[in-house]
């Protein structure tokens, strides 16, 4: 459910930031301009979604005796092949602008200034989702998270590799310990992080990017899951009691440390996300309810093709307004707009997740293992499909099991 309202959440964010609505229709101090300046919080939220799918691959893998290796086969075979698709897509549209602009047939097509620009270099970047740390422009505006989302599971795939033979509850423990350091650090020496702990961002609009912590809302991620499928609280041990208390603890402390003397511009931002964390803790004994919710299908709906809505909608929203004037429609009301928009974005991704997605999703289910299945929480199950990282990126259509929860943090059930 969350990531289906979080994915509607950025097809409305963009569709707002339209120049010639933004200019014409958004009045400073209204309720359409508070929302869209809490759109950068969309993708802590995100994280957090991400880091709770992540651990439960992780889990699943470690639990199935699988290798690093096929926990990183499994992650690339569900998020490469619909980017590429989509990155196609992008470069023969653009490609058949140029060749229509060179024959006279348009003229200052901006598709076609892209294609001119386009290297070997700027493409391969794009493939392999490393345009990001390497400082390339996007090709889809939207995927600079995505290599935020692969180099996080990179990072768990060496933890799945170091620390396989002890388990997956001592592989958290080890990255909780990584999220207080680094938070720590990006607060006492913010330009030693590196991508992926840190992402650019400003403080000021206009002066020159700061760099800020990107791990902290994914760790949030993974807390989450090992609270709520890891050993039940009874169960752990003094030190492990201890141990969690310590980390909570320090987190609490390090976000008011933030709040206090930093001026970093994600300061609010992950007050939200850990309060969106606990929410979804609180959540988690009524999922059942929730999603027996009629009224709430909809948004299941949308949580099940999220990751094809986040990677085609920023092809569908600047051609929706050329068709309108195409077919001679008046721009109707904002809402009206908003709203038409968001359905044709939704369309479309649902063609596109039909088409490319559902192929790659293999038709045997599989088992998790006991303790995590029997924990699959609002964040987990999503009635037959699940996501993974800001995708729907899962293993296999199951109904009760890890690979829901890593397919589908739209996480429909939540």
């Amino acid at each position: 459910m969350w990531r289906g309202l979080l994915a509607m959440w950025v097809v409305i964010f963009h569709v707002l930031l339209d120049p010639a609505i933004h200019r014409n229709s958004i009045v400073p101090g209204s309720l359409i301009a508070e929302f869209i300046s809490w759109g950068p919080v969309r993708v802590p939220m995100f994280f957090v979604i991400s880091g709770y799918c992540m651990a439960a691959a992780a889990a699943n893998t470690m639990d199935r005796n699988h290798s690093s290796w096929q926990f990183v086969v499994a992650r690339v075979r569900r998020i490469y092949p619909p980017h590429l698709t989509v990155l196609l897509i992008a470069i023969f549209t653009a490609g058949l602008a140029w060749l229509a602009q060179d024959m006279g047939f348009v003229n200052g097509s901006n598709l076609a200034r892209h294609f001119e620009g386009l290297t070997t270099g700027v493409i391969i970047a794009n493939a392999v989702l490393l345009h990001g740390p390497l400082d390339q422009p996007s090709l889809n505006a939207v995927t600079w998270t995505l290599c935020y989302e692969v180099a996080f599971y990179a990072v768990m795939a060496i933890a799945i590799l170091m620390l396989r033979s002890k388990g997956w509850q001592l592989m958290l423990k080890v990255l909780h310990a990584v999220t207080v350091l680094t938070f720590g650090l990006s607060l006492l020496f913010p330009t030693w992080l590196v991508f992926p702990f840190s992402i650019p961002a400003h403080v000021t609009v206009g002066e020159p990017y700061v760099m800020v912590n990107a791990w902290t809302s994914f760790g949030e991620g993974l807390l989450l899951f090992d609270l709520l499928c890891g050993k039940p609280w009874k169960e752990r041990t003094t030190n492990d009691k201890y141990f969690y208390i310590g980390v909570i603890f320090s987190l609490f402390i390090l976000i008011v440390a933030q709040i206090t003397y930093s001026k970093l511009p994600n300061s609010t931002h992950v007050v939200v996300t850990s309060l969106f964390a606990i929410l979804l803790y609180l959540l988690h004994p009524f999922d059942k309810r929730i999603c027996g919710t009629k009224w709430l299908k909809g948004i299941f709906f949308v949580g099940s093709i999220s990751y094809s809505l986040y990677l085609t909608h920023s092809m569908v929203l600047p051609n929706w307004e050329k068709l309108l004037s195409a077919l001679k429609i008046p721009m109707p009301l904002l809402e009206v707009y908003v709203l038409f928009a968001l359905a044709a974005c939704i369309a479309f991704a649902y063609v596109f997740y039909s088409l490319v997605e559902v192929p790659l999703i293999p038709s045997k289910s599989k088992k998790a293992s006991p303790r995590v299945a029997n924990n699959e929480g609002v964040i987990g199950y999503s009635g037959g499909q699940i996501a993974d990282g800001l995708h729907n990126v899962a293993d296999a259509k199951t109904d009760h099991s890890v690979s829901e929860r890593e397919q589908d943090p739209s996480v429909s059930k939540r």
